[in-house]
């Protein structure tokens, strides 16, 4: 049955997408034009292609298909109306294990991701300290205090700093944007949809009540 076999597609895609860059949403017109290529006058066809992949990839690989919203206008977007521009551009989709968190720790997590997902935490509550629209000095200026270095290109678990904020910044944790002024432009980054998300919202206040009690106690 052609359902079955574009829904199957659907998921084949999105499980090689999350092999070649773990976390990377990948966007709805990917699918789209995956699913449309040849039945390109049935509109409707994706959204009921990308419902079916969902529920199949809950069941059979214990993955939920999770929709991401992008509601800034991209420049590929700008001159259409806000709708436009959110159902065209904004949606894309991640793969987000059903694991529970203590099981991914006990039999998944590798020192190298604990890393990483360290390092975002650390990045995201710096951004969301500081307040809106960061100056990205400023955030680098706060990761040197947490021996964190911007020209560092082998820190011993995260690689290339440079290149991990730039993954945050794929993976859409983070947004990095210029800013034009009176004294020239300026890089300013901060919070993306997946930080705002609410189980990552958990992981961080989490973080941030260990930071805030482990300076309590240095103090102490």
């Amino acid at each position: 049955m052609e359902l079955d076999k574009l829904t199957a597609e659907v998921m084949r895609y999105m499980l090689f997408k999350a092999y070649k860059a773990p976390n990377v949403p990948v966007k709805r017109e990917e699918l789209t034009h995956l699913i449309s290529e040849n039945y390109k006058q049935q509109r409707a066809l994706p959204a009921t292609v990308i419902s079916n992949a969902q529920a199949k990839m809950k069941s059979i690989f214990g993955y939920e298909m999770v929709e991401i919203n992008r509601p800034r206008q991209s420049k590929a977007s700008q001159g259409r109306s806000q709708s436009q521009a959110t159902t065209a551009d904004g949606k894309s989709y991640v793969l987000k294990s059903l694991v529970s968190e203590d099981l991914c720790k006990r039999y998944i997590e590798t020192p190298k991701s604990a890393a990483f997902s360290g390092f975002a935490l650390t990045v995201v509550a710096i951004l969301l300290l500081a307040g809106d629209k960061v100056p990205e000095e400023v955030v680098w200026q706060q990761l040197r205090r947490a021996g964190i270095n911007e020209f560092d290109n082998n820190h011993p678990d995260l690689g290339n700093i440079k290149e991990a904020i730039q993954t945050l910044i794929k993976q859409r944790f983070i947004h990095r944007e210029k800013v034009p002024g009176g004294d020239g432009d300026t890089w300013v980054m901060e919070l993306a949809e997946r930080a705002l998300d609410e189980s990552f919202k958990v992981k961080l206040q989490a973080f941030i009540n260990e930071l805030v009690n482990g300076e309590a106690a240095n103090e102490a």
